[in-house]
């Protein structure tokens, strides 16, 4: 994949923004709010997926599949191959969703991002 794009900053480096990425587009609503199909990235390496080619996307996917774990991406396969299923969404199940996330927030670990890159 010698065509990928280099990131042009590290995490922790001041003016380096960070952005999530879902990895099945949040069109989809079964999978919207699964944050086991988001990965954190830098600003400039979003853009060059989101914005670039359909051939930057293929890269970029090609890239994620190496480097997240296997039960990450055996779940990003199941959940691509049944995206194009209608999924009824009711506000009741937005809702739900919203105290899933909200619950999740007091259990994380605040690490600042250029200790946990240096931990690698």
């Amino acid at each position: 994949m010698r065509d990928v794009r280099r990131c042009n900053g590290l995490p922790g480096v001041p003016g380096v923004v960070l952005q999530a990425d879902h990895l099945i587009t949040r069109a989809n609503s079964a999978t919207f709010a699964d944050v086991r199909l988001v990965v954190c990235v830098c600003r400039p390496c979003h853009a060059w997926k989101s914005l670039g080619s359909n051939r930057n996307k293929a890269q970029y996917d090609a890239l994620m599949r190496t480097l997240l774990p296997a039960d990450r991406v055996a779940l990003w396969d199941r959940c691509e191959a049944d995206s194009w299923r209608p999924h009824r969404t009711f506000s009741s199940d937005w809702k739900l969703a919203e105290v899933a996330l909200k619950a999740m927030l007091p259990d994380r670990e605040r690490v600042e991002p250029a200790a946990a890159f240096l931990k690698q």
